[in-house]
């Protein structure tokens, strides 16, 4: 039979280790969910929300969605929204995907410059990125801003949760 003071301690160890192992970063962040918007009709848009930094520690959302009809995918867009007078981003640009040592590289253009957007949102048409990315490995994500580029590593679990979203045998998961 275990001791009570043992068993207390025990589980103050335990406890404290998860916490160690949280705080340092260990422990694989909680993947965000796919969400399912109804749009009207047969129409439905699928979307996926993810909070990054870039490599100058500024937070991004990366927002993945793809818009349904019929049961077809009829576009597959990323919007990026940096913070207002902290990032701007080049306007009409193009954003750049690549493998961490750069041996594939994806272009995806802008397609919200045909309505004018606030300088810290882009749009970007990934059906042909998406549809070409075969593995959850990371990514580098490299952005157009005024003057210069910004670079987000894409972790292996937002990959996973794009590739889900896009080709998933059921990505409508309420």
């Amino acid at each position: 039979m275990i001791h009570p003071v043992w068993r207390s301690q025990q589980s103050f160890w335990a406890i404290l280790f998860a916490l160690l192992i949280s705080l340092l970063g260990l422990a694989q962040p909680a993947s965000a969910s796919i969400h399912r918007y109804p749009e009207g009709g047969d129409r439905v848009m699928v979307r996926s929300l993810q909070t990054l930094r870039d490599s100058q520690e500024h937070a991004w959302q990366l927002v993945l969605f793809k818009r349904q009809q019929g049961g077809q995918t009829q576009s597959i867009s990323l919007r990026l929204v940096g913070f207002p007078d902290v990032v701007q981003l080049q306007h009409p640009g193009e954003i750049e995907l690549t493998t961490l040592r750069r041996t594939r590289r994806w272009r995806a253009p802008e397609v919200s410059s045909e309505t004018p957007a606030a300088s810290h949102i882009g749009e970007y048409d990934l059906m042909a990125v998406m549809s070409q990315l075969d593995t959850d490995s990371a990514l580098r994500l490299i952005v157009p801003l005024q003057n210069a580029f910004g670079e987000i590593i894409l972790p292996p679990y937002v990959i996973q949760e794009w590739r889900h979203l896009a080709f998933g045998d059921d990505p409508l998961i309420p």
